[in-house]
């Protein structure tokens, strides 16, 4: 069977064992008033890792608002009659 190498970016490799060392430390992470904020169980988010975090600030902050925006709903189209349409999911 070929191998198959994927050309990605030292920075995307990073971001996403990051991502992936946040879900299974389930250690929450949101941008609230444009500052990354994190929320963890007691010792999960040890120095190294928020230095990685700190590292990727904006590239997490950048992944978690294109993935809430992909998440809301198509907004609302008002007709002439006042009628509200949407997308039926």
């Amino acid at each position: 069977m070929p191998t198959i190498l994927l050309d990605v970016p030292a920075e995307r490799n990073a971001l996403s064992d990051l991502t992936m060392d946040l879900h299974s430390r389930r250690i929450q992470v949101w941008v609230e008033d444009g500052r990354l904020r994190w929320s963890a169980p007691r010792g999960a988010m040890t120095v190294p890792l928020l230095t990685r975090v700190k590292a990727l600030e904006w590239d997490l902050a950048a992944l978690l608002a294109a993935e809430l925006l992909a998440a809301e709903p198509p907004p609302a189209i008002s007709t002439q009659d006042g009628a509200s349409t949407g997308v039926a999911e």
